[in-house]
């Protein structure tokens, strides 16, 4: 079972958003991210995805890919991709401070926390 789920969103410009913990996030502070979180007790991971993608960027799922499962320090990560989506990004102020939508060549630049640096890295390539 998937302890976390994290979400590559794509605009219609073909750039992914991404997430800036904040200084006093409690692992990775001032690290970029993609949204996700936590699977909670009686959750899937895609009801996880969807759930956090929420409540970090005010963003609802139209349609949700999932892309890959990844082993991590904290358990599986399940991986989704959405393109189908509404609403307008708000950061959530308690995890995130501020947020970017970057284009997939420049995704290897940033300083994103692992393992979703190596999904993204991998995105990118695509």
């Amino acid at each position: 079972m998937p302890s976390g789920a994290a979400v590559i969103v794509e605009n219609r410009a073909g750039e992914i958003l991404l997430l800036q913990r904040g200084p006093t996030a409690p692992w990775h502070p001032g690290r970029w991210n993609l949204p996700g979180g936590h699977v909670e007790p009686g959750e899937t991971s895609a009801q996880a995805a969807t759930r956090e993608l929420h409540e970090e960027a005010n963003l609802r799922v139209l349609a949700l890919v999932p892309v890959v499962r990844v082993r991590t320090p904290y358990g599986l990560l399940d991986v989704f991709y959405v393109a189908r989506w509404t609403g307008r990004v708000r950061v959530d102020a308690y995890e995130n401070v501020a947020h970017v939508w970057m284009p997939p060549s420049r995704l290897p630049d940033m300083a994103v926390m692992p393992p979703q640096d190596a999904v993204l890295r991998r995105f990118a390539a695509r």
